[in-house]
């Protein structure tokens, strides 16, 4: 797992480490497939709390696979983005059109 930068947000780390953990491990697999490498957890950690909840509702029948699909879509093309901008040592993972 990617560890945290130190000047990472320790209330946004305890809601990483307590919302929805169950989803925990799937979450970060579907971001890592969808972008085609792992993250840094400084860059995804929003995306993933929030797709969490996104499988739970799914899971729960109040979300279609489309929808899901959706969410999971938009939160890669944010996490593309945030690294093209915030974090260009990583910008050689992105491809420039999918972002």
């Amino acid at each position: 797992m990617a560890e945290p930068s130190p000047s990472m947000n320790w209330d946004l780390m305890n809601t990483y480490l307590t919302k929805n953990v169950e989803f925990k491990d799937e979450s970060r697999q579907l971001i890592s497939n969808a972008l085609g490498f792992e993250p840094n957890l400084h860059v995804s950690i929003i995306p993933e709390i929030q797709l969490r909840s996104s499988i739970r509702d799914y899971q729960n029948g109040q979300l279609t696979k489309e929808t899901l699909n959706k969410h999971l879509s938009n939160m890669t093309h944010f996490i593309r983005t945030v690294i093209l901008k915030r974090h260009p040592q990583q910008a050689h993972l992105v491809k420039p059109d999918t972002a």
